[in-house]
């Protein structure tokens, strides 16, 4: 890993005067308005995964599978996915 990063080149990052597009902190607002608004399970497992929390963190604070977990998750984000598109 540490070979490959030496190899790839430096990114120059952003240009001047860059800004976050409004239409980038809509949809991130958007998003966060929609988790607030689905089932207490649902909710806290999506928002648990947002912050960082493993499948198998997940599993040990719910009390639930990790097998569980993860079905759990795929269909609320299919929820969410439904409302963008």
């Amino acid at each position: 890993m540490i070979d490959a990063l030496r190899r790839t080149p430096e990114t120059e990052g952003l240009p001047e005067g860059y800004e976050e597009a409004e239409e980038d902190r809509s949809l991130a607002d958007e998003l966060q308005e929609h988790v607030r608004m689905m089932d207490e399970p649902d909710k806290t497992l999506v928002t648990m995964q947002l912050s960082g929390y493993s499948y198998e963190e997940i599993a040990s604070a719910t009390g639930l599978t990790v097998k569980n977990v993860s079905v759990r998750l795929v269909r609320a984000k299919e929820k969410l996915k439904s409302k963008f598109i």
